[in-house]
Order: structure tokens, then C-alpha cells, then sequence
């Protein structure tokens, strides 16, 4: 391998590092919407929950209140019998008698139905509850280790880029300068080597197969690029 290849790749693998800690980088962001997205529809979910559980309690409440109503209607029905004279009339109040006590028990069914719901939504809530305290530890713990990843990250990539500076002046500038130019061109994977070696004659990152003249000035450790892929070809 030639001394010039032997610089570029050492630079092209610190770069690499670095393209890789900064596309892990990137993710933290997305992660930590991803868990906050998560504890939000928890706590969507656990407020949903209390909203049924108030509606079936204002509903049982309202039927209570009915209840009052027709019992003190019977009770007034009751008062006026005693003055009732004429015997049409006084059926005719035994009626509403009657139908004011069928109205409180067809009232008194509903509200044992729903007790019944009343009784599940609380389950419920308190399940929804339990998981959102959860979903909330989850969320911090994860939103504290994406915080030390982030740290650690930029604390690698500072490492890193000291290292390429100072591996930097040791290459020749016009063969860096073409080097960081087809790095940072828009086909190229900066996670990816653009110092890449010829193996029997092919490209070892297109695999399309040189010409002999091709391999001939590769050997000789001229500079050649790949007429497929543009990478910086090179004998090991």
C-alpha cells in the first residue's frame, strides 16, 4: 500500500467514526419525541378513563335525583288521597300512585347498572393511573440515558476531530482537498469509505471490474477513480 493511502485512510476511519457517532447522534431527538409520544397517549388514555368514570357518575347521580322527584311526587299523590271524595278521582290517583313506583324501580334497575359500570371504570382508572406513573418513570429513564448518549456522543466526536486535525497535516493538501470533496459530494455514504482498495481487479465497493491500464496505474499509486462509483482507488 502506498504512504498516501495508508494517510487518507487513517483520516477516512476517524471520519467514518465520526459520521456514524453523529448519525447515532441525530436519533436521540426522534427517541426522545418516540417516548414522549408514548407517555402523552397514556396519559390520553388515562384521562379518558376519568372522563367516562364522571360521565357514569353525573348519569347515576341524575337517576338519584329522579328517584327524589317521583318518590316526593307519590308522597304528594299520597296527601291528596285522603281528601278525595269522588272514586274515579281517588283511582285515578292510586294510578299515579302506582305508576310513580313503577318509574323508581325501572330508575333503581338502571342505577344498579350503573353501579356495575361505575364499579369498572374505577378499575379502570386506577389501572390507567398505574400506567401512567409507569409510562412516566419510563419516560424520564429514558429521556436520562439519551441525555448521558448524547454527552458521551459529542464527548467521542470532540475526541475524534483532535485526532483528524492532527493527522491532517501529514497528508498532502491537493490529495485532501480531493479526498474531503468527494467525502462530502451528494452520492456518497459519509459512513462509508471513499479510499476504497482494488481486490483482483474489481472495486471492492461497486465491484465493477478495472481495465488493466486501470490496475496498472492503481499499482503504480497514481490517483484513480472509479468510472462507476468515483471512489479513490487503491493497492492493498
Amino acid at each position: 500500500m502506498h504512504d498516501w493511502a495508508e494517510k487518507l485512510i487513517a483520516i477516512q476511519e476517524l471520519d467514518i467514526r465520526i459520521a456514524k457517532i453523529s448519525e447515532q447522534l441525530s436519533q436521540i431527538p426522534v427517541k426522545q419525541q418516540e417516548a414522549e409520544s408514548l407517555y402523552a397517549q397514556q396519559n390520553r388514555d388515562y384521562e379518558q378513563s376519568k372522563l367516562q368514570l364522571r360521565e357514569l357518575e353525573v348519569g347515576y347521580k341524575n337517576l338519584e335525583n329522579e328517584i327524589v322527584s317521583q318518590k316526593e311526587k307519590k308522597r304528594t299523590f299520597q296527601s291528596k288521597t285522603i281528601l278525595i271524595k269522588n272514586n274515579d278521582e281517588y283511582k285515578a290517583a292510586l294510578l299515579q300512585i302506582e305508576m310513580c313506583d313503577q318509574v323508581v324501580h325501572n330508575l333503581e334497575d338502571q342505577q344498579l347498572e350503573l353501579m356495575f359500570k361505575i364499579e369498572e371504570a374505577q378499575a379502570s382508572v386506577a389501572s390507567q393511573r398505574q400506567a401512567l406513573e409507569q409510562a412516566q418513570k419510563r419516560t424520564a429513564s429514558v429521556k436520562e440515558d439519551l441525555e448521558v448518549l448524547r454527552k458521551t456522543c459529542e464527548e467521542q466526536i470532540a475526541l475524534i476531530k483532535r485526532k483528524r486535525e492532527a493527522a491532517a497535516p501529514d497528508t498532502d493538501p491537493e490529495l485532501l482537498k480531493k479526498y474531503e470533496h468527494l467525502r462530502n459530494s451528494r452520492n456518497n455514504n459519509p459512513s462509508q469509505p471513499c479510499v476504497i482498495p482494488i481486490l483482483d481487479g474489481v472495486c471492492s465497493r461497486c465491484r465493477i471490474r478495472m481495465t488493466p491500464q486501470t490496475c496498472q496505474d492503481v499499482l503504480k499509486g497514481k490517483i484513480v477513480l472509479c468510472p462507476s462509483c468515483s471512489g479513490m482507488l487503491y493497492c492493498e
